[in-house]
């Protein structure tokens, strides 16, 4: 972890790509001096609890985004972005911020939340399977 925070300072990294796991070594090897050329950390691969994400916004003062993401999805269809103007992604203006949530689909990503064992879609706030479609490569027939 050392190695890491030695090379963010040295080469002035903007972006932070970890899991919440790391992120927890970071509060407590890292100065806050250390880490000031970053713009933005996302977390994935595990949940985000709300006090890690709250105590590491607070001693460096970064947003933390939380993603979500599966290795055949390539890996992420979704990630939860600060509350900032202008955010573009592949030329897309990005919805933002939403907490506890991993947030808006990323461009391209179609999802449907559908009750377990059918394809029927579901309303929003209730627990079923999620299903994604990446329009650029599984265009809607």
């Amino acid at each position: 972890m050392g190695k890491i925070v030695e090379a963010i300072a040295q080469y002035r990294a903007a972006l932070l790509v970890t899991t919440p796991t790391f992120l927890r070594s970071y509060l407590r090897k890292a100065k806050k001096e250390q880490l000031s050329s970053l713009n933005l950390v996302v977390t994935g691969a595990e949940k985000l609890p709300p006090p890690l994400r709250e105590e590491f916004e607070s001693k460096f003062d970064l947003p933390v985004c939380e993603g979500y993401g599966m290795t055949e999805t390539t890996p992420v269809i979704g990630v939860n972005v600060p509350a900032k103007e202008g955010l573009r992604l592949g030329g897309q203006a990005l919805k933002t911020w939403k907490n506890g949530s991993i947030g808006r689909p990323c461009p391209g990503i179609t999802i449907k939340v559908c009750r377990p064992g059918s394809q029927e879609e579901i309303p929003a706030n209730e627990s079923g399977v999620l299903w994604s479609r990446d329009r650029m490569f599984f265009p809607a027939t």
